[in-house]
C-alpha cells in the first residue's frame, strides 16, 4: 500500500567559518518564488506550513501523491548572494515516510548553483544519505562531499536552489 509522502524543508543556510555563524540562503517562511512541477507536467507548487516548522514562521511543504506521482521538482532563483568560504549547507528536512526512500539512490536531491539554472555550475547532494529518521532531521551537507555538474558554483554568487525527488514509488515497492 503506497501512502502519500510529505516532505518539508526549513532554514536553508550556509556555514561560513569566517563569520562563525550560518548565512541564511532561504528561511523557508514563505513559498513565494518556489515553483513545483511533478511527473507528467502536473503543477505541484509547495505550500508554506505555519504549523509544522523548525524555526521562523513556516516551512516549505511538498506532497508526493503515490503511486501516481513518483517525481517532484521544485526550484527557486535568487538575487546572487555571497556564501564565500562556506564549508557546509545546512537545512532541516521533514520526511513523513522514510521507508519510501530506503532503496532508491538519489531519491531526495538538493542542489545549489551560481548559474541561475540546474546542471550548470552546480553542487548537489543526495539527502537520503543524511536523513536518519521519520520526522524532522537537521542535515549538514559538506561542500567537500558535494557532487559537481558542469563545474563548481561561484560561492560569491549563489542564485539558484533545486529540490527534487526521484522514483519514490519504485523505492517503496522494493521494500
Amino acid at each position: 500500500d503506497l501512502n502519500d509522502v510529505v516532505i518539508k524543508i526549513d532554514n536553508i543556510s550556509a556555514t561560513v567559518a569566517e563569520y562563525k555563524k550560518l548565512r541564511t540562503i532561504d528561511a523557508c517562511d514563505t513559498a513565494d518564488g518556489w515553483t513545483g512541477l511533478g511527473e507528467h507536467g502536473f503543477d505541484a507548487p509547495p505550500v508554506a506550513d505555519t504549523a509544522n516548522k523548525k524555526q521562523g514562521t513556516a516551512s516549505i511543504q511538498y506532497q508526493v501523491n503515490l503511486p501516481e506521482e513518483v517525481h517532484l521538482v521544485s526550484q527557486k532563483q535568487y538575487e546572487p548572494m555571497n556564501a564565500k568560504g562556506a564549508t557546509h549547507v545546512e537545512m532541516d528536512v521533514f520526511v513523513s515516510d522514510l521507508l519510501a526512500f530506503r532503496h532508491s539512490q538519489y531519491a531526495i536531491q538538493f542542489e545549489i548553483t551560481s548559474s541561475g539554472t540546474c546542471d550548470h555550475q552546480e553542487y548537489s547532494w543526495s539527502l537520503d544519505e543524511y536523513v536518519l529518521q521519520e520526522g524532522w532531521n537537521h542535515i549538514r551537507l559538506p561542500i567537500s562531499a558535494a557532487k559537481t555538474c558542469d563545474g563548481a558554483p561561484n560561492m560569491t554568487a549563489v542564485n539558484y536552489l533545486r529540490f527534487h525527488t526521484l522514483n519514490i514509488a519504485q523505492a517503496k515497492n522494493n521494500v
